[in-house]
């Protein structure tokens, strides 16, 4: 994910994303809303390659369906975590 300056008078679709439908317990695709066929993925994240682990890198690519491309998005709350 690339940081952009925001400007109000301006569309950048290139920040902004999209969640597939629910791929079974709330999990879905996350795709660039301006290209779909790339949907962000744990690189090398699947059980052949040992799994998701600290610094694993975050890619766009191809939809193969794999647990490294399924993602649930939870809301964030400072108070959760005291």
């Amino acid at each position: 994910v690339q940081l952009i300056p925001y400007n109000p008078d301006t569309l950048d679709e290139s920040v902004l994303w999209t969640e597939s439908k629910d791929l079974g317990d709330g999990f879905r695709a996350i795709r660039m809303v301006n290209n779909i066929s790339l949907n962000v993925d744990a690189f090398n994240g699947d059980k052949n390659h040992g799994g998701i682990h600290d610094g694993t890198k975050i890619v766009l690519w191809e939809w193969h369906g794999d647990n490294n491309q399924r993602w649930k998005i939870f809301p964030y709350c400072k108070e959760i975590f005291k």
